[in-house]
Protein backbone atom coordinates (compact mmCIF):
# COMPACT_ATOMS: atom_id res chain seq x y z
CA UNK A 1 0.00 0.00 0.00
CA UNK A 2 1.64 3.29 -0.96
CA UNK A 3 2.20 6.52 1.30
CA UNK A 4 -0.49 8.50 -1.08
CA UNK A 5 -3.58 5.61 -0.54
CA UNK A 6 -2.81 5.61 3.25
CA UNK A 7 -2.56 9.12 3.27
CA UNK A 8 -6.42 9.25 1.35
CA UNK A 9 -7.74 6.04 3.19
CA UNK A 10 -7.02 8.14 6.69
CA UNK A 11 -9.11 11.21 5.24
CA UNK A 12 -11.75 9.29 3.82
CA UNK A 13 -12.34 8.09 7.69
CA UNK A 14 -12.40 11.52 9.55
CA UNK A 15 -14.31 13.34 6.66
CA UNK A 16 -16.50 10.22 7.54
CA UNK A 17 -16.18 10.63 11.14
CA UNK A 18 -16.91 14.43 10.77
CA UNK A 19 -19.95 13.88 8.61
CA UNK A 20 -21.60 11.30 11.73
CA UNK A 21 -20.59 13.84 14.20
CA UNK A 22 -21.67 16.90 12.56
CA UNK A 23 -25.15 15.06 11.78
CA UNK A 24 -27.98 13.16 13.33
CA UNK A 25 -29.99 10.22 12.00
CA UNK A 26 -33.06 12.27 13.53
CA UNK A 27 -34.28 15.82 13.56
CA UNK A 28 -34.28 18.01 16.56
CA UNK A 29 -37.32 19.79 15.31
CA UNK A 30 -40.31 18.13 15.17
CA UNK A 31 -42.36 18.93 12.21
CA UNK A 32 -44.06 22.47 13.07
CA UNK A 33 -48.21 22.67 13.29
CA UNK A 34 -49.24 24.96 10.92
CA UNK A 35 -49.51 28.65 12.60
CA UNK A 36 -53.32 29.44 13.97
CA UNK A 37 -54.73 32.98 12.73
CA UNK A 38 -53.89 34.66 16.07
CA UNK A 39 -49.95 33.68 16.12
CA UNK A 40 -49.92 35.22 12.31
CA UNK A 41 -51.72 38.30 13.31
CA UNK A 42 -49.91 38.98 16.36
CA UNK A 43 -46.72 38.51 14.37
CA UNK A 44 -47.60 41.09 11.78
CA UNK A 45 -48.44 43.75 14.34
CA UNK A 46 -45.39 43.00 16.12
CA UNK A 47 -43.52 43.44 12.61
CA UNK A 48 -45.97 45.78 11.48
CA UNK A 49 -45.35 48.31 14.47
CA UNK A 50 -41.48 48.15 14.22
CA UNK A 51 -41.03 48.94 10.84
CA UNK A 52 -43.76 51.78 10.87
CA UNK A 53 -42.99 55.13 9.83
CA UNK A 54 -38.87 53.16 9.07
CA UNK A 55 -37.61 54.39 6.26
CA UNK A 56 -36.00 52.13 3.28
CA UNK A 57 -31.97 50.92 4.41
CA UNK A 58 -32.67 52.44 8.50
CA UNK A 59 -32.19 49.77 10.85
CA UNK A 60 -35.54 48.58 12.81
CA UNK A 61 -35.92 47.83 16.68
CA UNK A 62 -37.98 44.43 17.57
CA UNK A 63 -39.29 42.98 20.40
CA UNK A 64 -40.61 39.30 20.73
CA UNK A 65 -41.80 37.44 24.07
CA UNK A 66 -41.46 33.91 23.62
CA UNK A 67 -44.84 32.87 22.48
CA UNK A 68 -44.26 35.68 19.44
CA UNK A 69 -40.67 33.82 18.87
CA UNK A 70 -42.37 30.57 19.00
CA UNK A 71 -45.10 31.54 15.64
CA UNK A 72 -42.31 33.22 13.79
CA UNK A 73 -40.28 29.86 14.22
CA UNK A 74 -43.32 28.31 13.22
CA UNK A 75 -43.69 31.05 10.33
CA UNK A 76 -40.30 30.28 9.01
CA UNK A 77 -40.62 26.94 8.70
CA UNK A 78 -43.90 26.96 6.84
CA UNK A 79 -42.04 29.45 4.72
CA UNK A 80 -38.67 27.97 4.01
CA UNK A 81 -39.10 24.24 3.84
CA UNK A 82 -37.33 21.58 4.34
CA UNK A 83 -35.76 24.10 6.65
CA UNK A 84 -37.38 23.58 10.67
CA UNK A 85 -37.06 26.00 13.50
CA UNK A 86 -37.65 26.02 17.11
CA UNK A 87 -36.68 29.26 19.56
CA UNK A 88 -36.87 29.18 23.66
CA UNK A 89 -36.83 32.27 25.45
CA UNK A 90 -36.56 31.38 28.93
CA UNK A 91 -35.28 34.29 31.04
CA UNK A 92 -31.97 35.90 29.98
CA UNK A 93 -31.27 33.41 26.96
CA UNK A 94 -32.06 32.54 23.86
CA UNK A 95 -32.12 29.47 21.98
CA UNK A 96 -32.76 28.70 18.24
CA UNK A 97 -32.49 24.98 16.65
CA UNK A 98 -32.39 24.02 13.30
CA UNK A 99 -33.21 21.19 11.48
CA UNK A 100 -32.51 19.89 7.68
CA UNK A 101 -32.15 17.06 5.88
CA UNK A 102 -28.65 16.37 4.60
CA UNK A 103 -28.29 13.61 2.35
CA UNK A 104 -29.84 10.69 4.51
CA UNK A 105 -29.08 12.58 8.00
CA UNK A 106 -30.08 15.58 9.56
CA UNK A 107 -28.02 18.49 10.19
CA UNK A 108 -29.28 20.00 13.22
CA UNK A 109 -27.85 23.16 14.49
CA UNK A 110 -28.18 25.23 17.96
CA UNK A 111 -27.24 28.84 18.53
CA UNK A 112 -27.92 30.23 22.13
CA UNK A 113 -26.86 34.31 23.03
CA UNK A 114 -27.07 35.61 26.43
CA UNK A 115 -27.55 39.09 27.63
CA UNK A 116 -26.80 42.14 25.81
CA UNK A 117 -24.20 43.04 23.19
CA UNK A 118 -22.91 46.00 20.65
CA UNK A 119 -22.93 44.68 17.31
CA UNK A 120 -23.95 40.57 16.23
CA UNK A 121 -23.96 38.87 19.65
CA UNK A 122 -21.62 35.78 20.64
CA UNK A 123 -23.00 32.94 19.89
CA UNK A 124 -22.93 29.26 21.47
CA UNK A 125 -23.09 27.04 18.63
CA UNK A 126 -23.70 23.16 18.55
CA UNK A 127 -23.67 21.14 15.37
CA UNK A 128 -24.65 17.67 15.57
CA UNK A 129 -22.68 16.19 18.71
CA UNK A 130 -19.90 18.76 18.28
CA UNK A 131 -19.75 21.91 20.40
CA UNK A 132 -18.19 25.17 19.53
CA UNK A 133 -16.89 28.11 21.18
CA UNK A 134 -18.12 31.36 20.64
CA UNK A 135 -14.96 32.22 18.76
CA UNK A 136 -14.82 29.41 16.17
CA UNK A 137 -18.74 30.19 16.14
CA UNK A 138 -18.30 33.57 15.25
CA UNK A 139 -15.50 32.21 12.27
CA UNK A 140 -18.13 30.23 10.91
CA UNK A 141 -20.80 32.64 10.50
CA UNK A 142 -18.22 34.78 8.43
CA UNK A 143 -17.22 31.83 6.36
CA UNK A 144 -20.81 31.41 5.78
CA UNK A 145 -21.51 35.23 4.62
CA UNK A 146 -18.10 34.79 2.25
CA UNK A 147 -19.95 31.86 0.62
CA UNK A 148 -23.25 34.04 0.68
CA UNK A 149 -21.24 37.09 -1.18
CA UNK A 150 -19.78 34.97 -3.50
CA UNK A 151 -22.73 33.93 -5.11
CA UNK A 152 -23.41 37.30 -6.26
CA UNK A 153 -25.60 38.52 -3.20
CA UNK A 154 -25.15 41.71 -1.76
CA UNK A 155 -25.09 41.02 1.66
CA UNK A 156 -24.07 43.60 4.69
CA UNK A 157 -21.33 43.02 7.04
CA UNK A 158 -23.13 40.85 10.86
CA UNK A 159 -22.49 43.54 12.58
CA UNK A 160 -24.62 45.87 10.83
CA UNK A 161 -26.97 43.35 10.05
CA UNK A 162 -27.67 42.66 13.47
CA UNK A 163 -26.55 45.75 15.27
CA UNK A 164 -27.51 45.69 19.02
CA UNK A 165 -28.69 42.94 21.12
CA UNK A 166 -30.60 42.47 24.37
CA UNK A 167 -32.22 39.01 26.17
CA UNK A 168 -33.72 40.01 29.42
CA UNK A 169 -36.44 39.14 31.81
CA UNK A 170 -38.25 36.52 28.70
CA UNK A 171 -37.87 39.42 26.56
CA UNK A 172 -35.81 39.42 23.15
CA UNK A 173 -34.89 43.38 21.72
CA UNK A 174 -32.68 43.65 18.67
CA UNK A 175 -31.75 46.61 16.32
CA UNK A 176 -31.95 44.95 13.04
CA UNK A 177 -30.84 46.23 9.58
CA UNK A 178 -33.25 44.01 7.46
CA UNK A 179 -32.32 42.28 4.66
CA UNK A 180 -34.05 42.49 1.51
CA UNK A 181 -36.49 39.39 0.51
CA UNK A 182 -34.87 39.11 -2.75
CA UNK A 183 -31.27 38.61 -1.04
CA UNK A 184 -32.83 35.96 1.54
CA UNK A 185 -34.10 33.76 -1.53
CA UNK A 186 -30.65 34.32 -3.09
CA UNK A 187 -28.90 33.24 -0.49
CA UNK A 188 -30.47 30.41 0.44
CA UNK A 189 -31.25 29.41 -3.47
CA UNK A 190 -28.94 27.06 -5.23
CA UNK A 191 -30.70 28.48 -8.36
CA UNK A 192 -30.74 32.22 -7.85
CA UNK A 193 -32.59 34.82 -9.44
CA UNK A 194 -31.18 38.14 -9.71
CA UNK A 195 -33.34 41.00 -10.23
CA UNK A 196 -31.75 44.84 -10.94
CA UNK A 197 -33.70 46.77 -9.20
CA UNK A 198 -32.95 49.33 -11.73
CA UNK A 199 -34.76 47.61 -14.74
CA UNK A 200 -37.78 47.10 -12.05
CA UNK A 201 -37.11 51.17 -11.49
CA UNK A 202 -37.43 51.56 -15.01
CA UNK A 203 -40.22 49.31 -15.89
CA UNK A 204 -42.01 51.14 -13.14
CA UNK A 205 -41.72 54.57 -14.43
CA UNK A 206 -42.59 53.72 -18.00
CA UNK A 207 -45.94 51.84 -16.22
CA UNK A 208 -46.68 55.42 -14.73
CA UNK A 209 -45.77 57.51 -17.86
CA UNK A 210 -48.03 55.02 -19.87
CA UNK A 211 -50.75 55.80 -17.64
CA UNK A 212 -50.14 59.31 -17.79
CA UNK A 213 -50.70 59.34 -21.20
CA UNK A 214 -53.70 56.37 -22.04
CA UNK A 215 -55.39 55.92 -18.35
CA UNK A 216 -55.83 51.57 -18.58
CA UNK A 217 -57.73 50.48 -15.22
CA UNK A 218 -57.78 46.30 -16.07
CA UNK A 219 -54.77 44.27 -14.37
CA UNK A 220 -54.26 42.37 -17.79
CA UNK A 221 -53.70 45.83 -19.43
CA UNK A 222 -50.84 46.66 -16.87
CA UNK A 223 -49.64 43.31 -17.54
CA UNK A 224 -49.24 43.54 -21.13
CA UNK A 225 -47.72 46.71 -20.69
CA UNK A 226 -45.00 45.61 -18.19
CA UNK A 227 -43.56 42.35 -19.78
CA UNK A 228 -43.49 44.80 -23.21
CA UNK A 229 -41.10 47.18 -21.64
CA UNK A 230 -39.00 44.23 -20.44
CA UNK A 231 -36.97 41.71 -22.66
CA UNK A 232 -37.63 37.93 -23.17
CA UNK A 233 -35.20 36.89 -20.00
CA UNK A 234 -36.30 35.15 -16.74
CA UNK A 235 -34.30 38.18 -14.85
CA UNK A 236 -36.50 40.27 -16.90
CA UNK A 237 -39.89 39.04 -16.52
CA UNK A 238 -38.72 38.97 -12.67
CA UNK A 239 -38.25 43.18 -13.03
CA UNK A 240 -41.59 43.29 -14.75
CA UNK A 241 -43.61 41.53 -12.13
CA UNK A 242 -41.83 43.67 -9.45
CA UNK A 243 -42.86 47.18 -11.11
CA UNK A 244 -46.09 46.04 -11.41
CA UNK A 245 -46.50 45.18 -7.83
CA UNK A 246 -45.33 48.43 -7.11
CA UNK A 247 -47.61 50.03 -9.89
CA UNK A 248 -50.84 48.14 -8.90
CA UNK A 249 -50.35 47.61 -4.79
CA UNK A 250 -47.71 50.25 -3.27
CA UNK A 251 -44.23 51.65 -4.76
CA UNK A 252 -42.81 50.11 -1.58
CA UNK A 253 -43.16 46.97 -2.94
CA UNK A 254 -39.92 47.80 -4.45
CA UNK A 255 -38.44 47.11 -1.43
CA UNK A 256 -38.61 43.22 -2.47
CA UNK A 257 -35.81 43.96 -4.89
CA UNK A 258 -34.25 46.33 -3.44
CA UNK A 259 -35.69 49.37 -5.32
CA UNK A 260 -34.37 53.09 -3.59
CA UNK A 261 -37.39 55.46 -3.10
CA UNK A 262 -35.15 58.08 -4.35
CA UNK A 263 -34.76 55.99 -7.90
CA UNK A 264 -38.87 56.03 -8.69
CA UNK A 265 -39.43 59.67 -6.59
CA UNK A 266 -39.78 61.37 -10.19
CA UNK A 267 -43.12 58.73 -11.78
CA UNK A 268 -45.36 57.91 -9.27
CA UNK A 269 -48.08 57.60 -11.14
CA UNK A 270 -51.73 59.42 -10.55
CA UNK A 271 -54.03 57.28 -8.23
CA UNK A 272 -56.43 55.23 -10.21
CA UNK A 273 -57.71 51.60 -9.01
CA UNK A 274 -56.33 48.78 -11.32
CA UNK A 275 -58.79 45.81 -11.11
CA UNK A 276 -58.93 42.35 -11.88
CA UNK A 277 -62.49 40.66 -12.70
CA UNK A 278 -63.97 44.26 -11.33
CA UNK A 279 -61.96 44.34 -8.04
CA UNK A 280 -58.80 46.15 -6.92
CA UNK A 281 -58.33 43.59 -4.04
CA UNK A 282 -58.19 40.62 -6.01
CA UNK A 283 -55.90 43.01 -8.59
CA UNK A 284 -53.38 43.61 -5.67
CA UNK A 285 -53.38 39.90 -4.51
CA UNK A 286 -52.68 38.87 -8.00
CA UNK A 287 -49.63 41.10 -8.58
CA UNK A 288 -48.19 40.97 -4.92
CA UNK A 289 -48.36 37.32 -5.27
CA UNK A 290 -46.33 37.07 -8.27
CA UNK A 291 -43.55 40.18 -6.85
CA UNK A 292 -43.39 37.69 -3.97
CA UNK A 293 -42.86 34.74 -6.04
CA UNK A 294 -39.68 35.98 -7.90
CA UNK A 295 -38.19 37.66 -4.88
CA UNK A 296 -38.90 35.50 -2.29
CA UNK A 297 -39.76 32.13 -4.15
CA UNK A 298 -42.19 29.95 -4.87
CA UNK A 299 -42.91 28.29 -1.43
CA UNK A 300 -42.79 31.45 0.33
CA UNK A 301 -45.04 33.38 -1.74
CA UNK A 302 -47.52 30.30 -1.10
CA UNK A 303 -47.44 30.13 2.66
CA UNK A 304 -47.86 34.10 2.71
CA UNK A 305 -50.90 33.78 1.04
CA UNK A 306 -52.31 31.16 2.85
CA UNK A 307 -51.05 33.18 6.05
CA UNK A 308 -52.98 36.21 5.39
CA UNK A 309 -56.28 34.54 4.33
CA UNK A 310 -55.92 32.77 7.51
CA UNK A 311 -55.10 35.47 9.76
CA UNK A 312 -58.46 37.27 7.86
CA UNK A 313 -60.52 34.48 8.94
CA UNK A 314 -59.80 35.69 12.51
CA UNK A 315 -59.88 39.56 11.60
CA UNK A 316 -62.49 41.71 11.63
CA UNK A 317 -61.69 44.30 9.20
CA UNK A 318 -60.06 43.59 5.47
CA UNK A 319 -56.26 43.85 4.65
CA UNK A 320 -56.35 45.17 1.30
CA UNK A 321 -58.94 47.09 0.16
CA UNK A 322 -62.71 48.09 1.35
CA UNK A 323 -64.37 45.51 -0.57
CA UNK A 324 -62.44 42.43 0.34
CA UNK A 325 -63.89 40.86 3.31
CA UNK A 326 -62.77 39.16 6.69
CA UNK A 327 -62.59 35.94 6.86
CA UNK A 328 -60.61 33.44 4.54
CA UNK A 329 -61.53 33.90 0.60
CA UNK A 330 -60.70 31.10 -1.47
CA UNK A 331 -61.22 33.62 -4.46
CA UNK A 332 -58.19 36.18 -2.99
CA UNK A 333 -56.24 32.53 -2.78
CA UNK A 334 -56.93 32.14 -6.40
CA UNK A 335 -55.81 34.87 -7.15
CA UNK A 336 -52.69 34.41 -5.12
CA UNK A 337 -51.95 31.24 -6.99
CA UNK A 338 -52.32 32.53 -10.53
CA UNK A 339 -50.04 35.48 -9.85
CA UNK A 340 -47.28 32.76 -8.11
CA UNK A 341 -48.37 29.99 -10.50
CA UNK A 342 -48.05 32.79 -13.55
CA UNK A 343 -44.31 34.34 -12.43
CA UNK A 344 -43.43 30.82 -11.95
CA UNK A 345 -43.58 30.30 -15.89
CA UNK A 346 -42.53 33.05 -17.08
CA UNK A 347 -38.84 33.13 -15.00
CA UNK A 348 -38.71 28.95 -15.73
CA UNK A 349 -36.80 29.03 -19.17
CA UNK A 350 -38.37 26.31 -20.89
CA UNK A 351 -42.20 28.11 -20.76
CA UNK A 352 -40.85 31.47 -20.54
CA UNK A 353 -41.16 32.52 -24.23
CA UNK A 354 -44.82 30.80 -24.11
CA UNK A 355 -45.85 32.44 -20.98
CA UNK A 356 -44.60 36.08 -22.00
CA UNK A 357 -46.89 35.46 -25.45
CA UNK A 358 -50.19 33.96 -23.23
CA UNK A 359 -49.16 36.96 -20.12
CA UNK A 360 -49.75 39.47 -23.06
CA UNK A 361 -52.82 38.34 -24.47
CA UNK A 362 -54.34 37.31 -21.47
CA UNK A 363 -58.20 38.40 -20.43
CA UNK A 364 -59.28 38.98 -16.41
CA UNK A 365 -61.44 35.66 -16.83
CA UNK A 366 -57.82 33.44 -17.84
CA UNK A 367 -55.96 35.13 -15.02
CA UNK A 368 -59.10 34.49 -12.63
CA UNK A 369 -61.66 32.52 -13.80
CA UNK A 370 -65.16 33.05 -12.78
CA UNK A 371 -65.79 29.50 -11.20
CA UNK A 372 -63.07 30.63 -9.02
CA UNK A 373 -64.69 33.83 -7.97
CA UNK A 374 -67.57 31.60 -6.84
CA UNK A 375 -65.83 29.61 -4.48
CA UNK A 376 -65.91 30.31 -0.31
CA UNK A 377 -65.47 34.23 0.54
CA UNK A 378 -65.36 35.97 3.80
CA UNK A 379 -65.42 32.15 6.07
CA UNK A 380 -64.65 32.61 9.46
CA UNK A 381 -61.66 30.64 11.46
CA UNK A 382 -64.34 28.43 13.35
CA UNK A 383 -65.99 28.01 10.20
CA UNK A 384 -62.99 27.04 7.85
CA UNK A 385 -61.53 24.77 10.82
CA UNK A 386 -64.71 23.13 10.46
CA UNK A 387 -64.88 22.39 6.44
CA UNK A 388 -61.40 22.38 6.54
CA UNK A 389 -59.57 21.47 9.73
CA UNK A 390 -56.22 23.84 8.60
CA UNK A 391 -53.45 24.37 5.44
CA UNK A 392 -51.59 21.26 5.85
CA UNK A 393 -54.80 18.81 5.60
CA UNK A 394 -55.92 16.59 2.70
CA UNK A 395 -59.32 18.50 2.31
CA UNK A 396 -57.48 21.88 2.13
CA UNK A 397 -54.95 21.01 -0.21
CA UNK A 398 -57.25 19.29 -2.62
CA UNK A 399 -58.93 22.55 -2.85
CA UNK A 400 -55.59 23.81 -3.98
CA UNK A 401 -55.33 21.32 -6.43
CA UNK A 402 -58.68 22.46 -7.70
CA UNK A 403 -57.70 25.91 -8.07
CA UNK A 404 -54.29 25.05 -9.71
CA UNK A 405 -56.19 22.70 -12.27
CA UNK A 406 -58.68 25.22 -13.02
CA UNK A 407 -55.93 27.96 -13.81
CA UNK A 408 -53.94 25.25 -15.80
CA UNK A 409 -56.99 25.43 -17.72
CA UNK A 410 -56.19 29.27 -18.62
CA UNK A 411 -52.99 28.68 -20.31
CA UNK A 412 -55.03 26.62 -22.94
CA UNK A 413 -57.25 29.22 -23.94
Amino acid sequence: MTRTFRILIVLLVLAAGAFFLLTGSDPWVAEQPTPSAREIQNVRAVLQEASSGNVQGDPIDVSFDDAQLRSLAALASQGLPPNRFKTRLEDDTLTVTLSRPFWFRWLNVQTAISGESEGFPELRMKVGAVRFPGWLSRKMLNLGHRLIAAKGVAVQPLDKLVQSTRITDGKAEATLLLPEPAQVQQAFSDDPLIIDPAVAADIYCRLSEQQRGSKQKLLEQQLGRALAASSESREQHAAALVALAMFVVDPTVGRLAGVAPDAIETCKPRGQAITLQGRADWAKHWSLSAALAVTTGDQFANSMGEWKELADSGARSPKLAPKDPSGFSFADLSADRSGMLTARRLTNPSHLVQAREWAMEADGQQLLPEDLIELGDGIGEAEFKRQFGGIETPRFLEQVEKIDRELRKGWDR
